[in-house]
């Protein structure tokens, strides 16, 4: 995952955003990671 935004984003195991993984600085990346995008409608 790269993060190609100026703020960090958060990164969770649910669709719900009920369960905190983690986070990405804005301009930083994680390896090793398998995610999905799910965007705001």
């Amino acid at each position: 995952m790269i993060n190609y935004s100026s703020s960090p984003v958060g990164l969770y195991v649910d669709d719900e955003c009920t369960q905190y993984l983690d986070q990405v600085e804005a301009g930083g990346t994680r390896d090793s990671l398998a995610v999905s995008a799910v965007t705001a409608d």
